[in-house]
């Protein structure tokens, strides 16, 4: 896939462009583009995981394809590391984004984040029903079993885990259901109003993804009036205040028990956490990539 989409990207013709902006892991090879006569600027949200955490990928394949992806990563790898070097302007998308971009490209980016935008004015806040939920793709990178874990042991709770289902991933679906006593609620494939609804009813959202680059949930929780507990990890340090959740340590386990057990005591406003969430507006978008362009 990264072999056919950066071709795309090199062939196009820019010569009659004086600005170009890139965004996405193969949209930086516009950047090797011998028609770019213009300003480059990328926006980025990260490295590609499959590069820039390669451990995390290979534990889920067998032997045979590990040696296989190794081979591969390590020539796409560097023709990644050489679009990016050709880059005008980076942008990053979280500061974790940033620190990342620093260390593994040597590249220093823009002084300003361009958070993803977030359409926070479609989310609602309505009457908590009682329960939690968590919000994301069902891949094992998200750390689904730290929930389902939890809330076994937490048999008063009722979580509702709601997720895309991808077709490679069934299998670990199953075992995830398989594992889960009664109080949890596996919804998948929701569409944007039952999802918004999902969220205006909830009583807090939970996250769990392994370094997460960004993170839209906890903002998307923030705009319906609910706070978020999350581990301490990734870009969820830089959604997430004492204001607007609870940020986990290790062992997250034990730790997501106890913030459940004791979240009573917390006293979250609905008005700060929607005020919060308009930090990561389409607006505010807008407002910061128009000052990178004209460079303010």
């Amino acid at each position: 896939m990264q072999k056919e989409a950066s071709k795309i990207f090199k062939k196009i013709d820019l010569s009659k462009y004086d600005l170009v902006i890139s965004m996405g892991d193969w949209a930086k090879f516009v950047s090797m583009n011998k028609t770019l006569r213009a300003r480059h600027i990328h926006i980025t949200i990260s490295p590609p995981r499959m590069f820039y955490m390669k451990s995390s990928v290979k534990n889920q394949l067998g032997m045979a394809k590990r040696v296989v992806f190794s081979t591969w990563a390590h020539f796409a790898a560097k023709r990644d590391v050489e679009a990016m070097r050709r880059i005008d302007e980076v942008i990053v998308q979280s500061l974790e984004a940033k620190r990342r971009v620093e260390t593994y490209y040597n590249k220093k980016p823009h002084r300003i984040v361009l958070y993803p935008p977030t359409e926070i004015q479609k989310f609602k806040s309505g009457k908590s029903k009682g329960y939690f939920m968590s919000v994301q793709r069902l891949m094992p990178q998200k750390n689904i079993e730290i929930q389902i874990e939890a809330f076994n042991a937490l048999p008063k709770e009722k979580l509702i885990v709601v997720g895309s289902m991808l077709d490679n991933k069934i299998d670990y679906f199953k075992k995830l259901r398989a594992s889960a006593n009664k109080n949890i609620k596996f919804v998948t494939n929701v569409n944007d109003k039952e999802l918004v609804k999902l969220y205006s009813h909830a009583k807090c959202v939970i996250q769990t993804s392994e370094n997460e680059d960004f993170g839209l949930v906890p903002v998307e929780a923030m705009a319906s009036g609910k706070p978020c507990i999350a581990v301490n990890e990734g870009g969820f340090r830089e959604t997430i205040t004492n204001k607007t959740g609870i940020l986990i340590e290790k062992p997250y386990v034990e730790s997501l028990i106890n913030a459940v057990n004791n979240f009573d005591e917390n006293k979250f406003s609905t008005r700060e956490l929607k005020e919060r969430s308009k930090l990561f507006s389409e607006k505010i978008f807008i407002r910061n990539l128009m000052k990178v362009i004209s460079g303010v």
